[in-house]
């Protein structure tokens, strides 16, 4: 596994990320949509800083507008 960012490893992840046994201090999560919203919902949840990386401008962008900016107001 590579969740310790080693340098051979810097830029991806081999292994669900459920293995691991102390969450990483910060964490970057591509997509956001509802799979990437959740993730960091739970890593932040566990103590993780966690950063979203978006295409589009918002959160959820499959939902109503208001939804996005609601969620990420949580996230804050």
């Amino acid at each position: 596994m590579c969740l310790a960012w080693p340098k051979r490893c810097r830029g991806r992840i081999a292994g669900p990320l459920t293995a691991v046994r102390f969450p990483p201090p910060r964490l970057a999560i591509v997509g956001s949509g509802g799979i990437g919203v959740e993730m960091a919902t739970a890593w932040q949840a566990l103590g993780s800083k966690v950063t979203l990386l978006s295409r589009g401008a918002g959160l959820l962008p499959r939902m109503e507008t208001f939804v996005g900016e609601y969620v990420a107001r949580g996230l804050t």
